[in-house]
């Protein structure tokens, strides 16, 4: 991923994953599932968000909400899209 942001100070304490793309959603979400298995830490107590900023409209279907289900079972972490340019309070 581009970013990995690490909470210590924070209850419970938060890994942030960022991938910055134009609108290749599907491969953003490679590189997060890639980032998520290698660097993540597995303890629960670790809170996980993952987010795709992008800055061309991608094509948005059905496919996000099967990610969404697919981190949060899989890595008990959220995936959430953002369009460039919009803030995202963390």
């Amino acid at each position: 991923c581009d970013w990995l942001v690490l909470l210590h100070d924070k209850m419970p304490k938060e890994e942030i994953y960022v991938e910055l793309k134009g609108s290749a959603v599907y491969d953003a979400t490679e590189q997060l599932r890639a980032s998520l298995e290698r660097l993540s830490n597995s303890s629960s107590a670790w809170r996980k968000r993952c987010f795709i900023v992008f800055s061309r409209n991608p094509m948005i279907g059905t496919d996000v909400q099967k990610f969404k289900v697919e981190f949060w079972n899989k890595f008990k972490a959220s995936f959430v899209l953002v369009r460039n340019g919009h803030e995202f309070k963390i």
